[in-house]
C-alpha cells in the first residue's frame, strides 16, 4: 500500500515530541524519591 507523506509521517512517525513530554512528566516522580531516599541513606551509612 502506499500512502501519501502526510499519512505516512502520521501513522509511522517517531513521536519524539510525545517521548520528550512523557519524560518531562515522568522524571519528576521518579528523581524526587530517590533524591529524598538517598539523603536519608547517606545519614545510615558507615564510612
Amino acid at each position: 500500500m502506499i500512502y501519501a507523506t502526510k499519512e505516512y509521517n502520521r501513522r509511522f512517525a517517531t513521536h519524539t515530541m510525545d517521548w520528550i513530554g512523557f519524560a518531562l512528566l515522568v522524571a519528576p516522580c521518579l528523581l524526587i524519591p530517590y533524591m529524598l531516599w538517598r539523603s536519608s541513606a547517606s545519614k545510615y551509612l558507615v564510612s
